[in-house]
């Protein structure tokens, strides 16, 4: 009885080339419909962003829209590849962006606003201490997650925190501050000295 020849199977090694148009297929996935995407009122204001609420197919969402400064568009790309591999639910979910009429990106409205927000609007007392222990773990879950994946957010403070409607959870949001991996330059776009991660300032 003879034995049939039998084919070794080899890894396939993807090249440089390969690498980055699976990437930008698997970013541009994301990419809305703008015709659906409808702007509200202006929820904050940035030197290089306008954050708006508005809808996306009639869901309620936060609109972040890239100003036009040097780099912009080199940036953005960045960001929309960085963030659209994150799957944490401690994180402020991502839902898609858009290249035109503006370079956008869309994730979760988070109704109860920034921690630092409540914080000022709650003083002279202070949150709830059970709450305090859900937004804390809820964080140090986050921040777990980046680094865990090569991931810098560079600017946590109370701003960066986002709340629940009811006040008593939340996720890390502040996208753009993030940084893939632990080296490189980090002298622009750093975030403010407060917020800065050790790894930033060493």
């Amino acid at each position: 009885m003879g034995t049939g020849g039998s084919k070794s199977s080899e890894p396939v090694v993807e090249t440089r080339e390969d690498i980055i148009h699976r990437i930008e297929k698997e970013v541009n996935a994301f990419e809305l419909d703008n015709t659906k995407l409808k702007y509200g009122y202006l929820i904050d204001r940035g030197e290089h962003v306008n954050v708006f609420d508005g809808t996306y197919m009639d869901k309620p969402v936060a609109i972040k829209v890239m100003k036009d400064f040097p780099n912009a568009k080199e940036r953005f790309e960045r960001e929309i590849q960085l963030i659209s591999a994150v799957d944490c639910e401690d994180i402020v979910k991502f839902i898609g962006f858009t290249r035109e009429p503006s370079m956008a990106i869309v994730s979760e409205m988070m109704k109860g606003g920034s921690l630092q927000m409540h914080l000022w609007n709650i003083r002279p007392y202070t949150p709830d201490l059970r709450d305090t222990f859900v937004i804390l773990i809820r964080i140090a879950r986050a921040m777990a997650y980046l680094h865990d994946n090569g991931i810098i957010h560079r600017d946590l403070k109370p701003s960066s925190i986002l709340l629940s409607e009811s006040k008593k959870s939340a996720k890390l949001g502040d996208i753009g501050l993030w940084r893939e991996g632990l080296e490189g330059d980090f002298s622009a776009d750093v975030g403010s000295i407060q917020g800065m991660a050790p790894e930033v300032g060493s």
